[in-house]
């Protein structure tokens, strides 16, 4: 299992208000982590973004490329496969 997130994005508030949340990324981390402490994380976030806060996390990291991301899903794709053949 592995988990990808934006580090911010456009919510709806419980009032059905869209408001962007820039703390968007650092929420689910912390909310991931409460129940899942070792799955892998990659925040994909643009180049002008601060990700500063996952260094208050194991096994999380960031990046502002496509290719990592391919590589991230294709490893979670390998795990499925895997699983699957069993």
């Amino acid at each position: 299992m592995r988990f990808i997130t934006d580090n911010t994005r456009l919510e709806k508030g419980d009032d059905g208000v869209a408001r962007w949340n820039p703390n968007a990324g650092y929420e689910i981390i912390k909310y991931i982590r409460q129940g899942f402490t070792e799955i892998p994380i990659l925040v994909f976030t643009s180049s002008n973004a601060t990700t500063a806060y996952i260094k208050e996390f194991t096994g999380v990291t960031a990046t502002t490329t496509w290719w990592v991301v391919r590589a991230f899903l294709q490893e979670l794709a390998s795990e499925f496969n895997s699983r699957v053949d069993r």
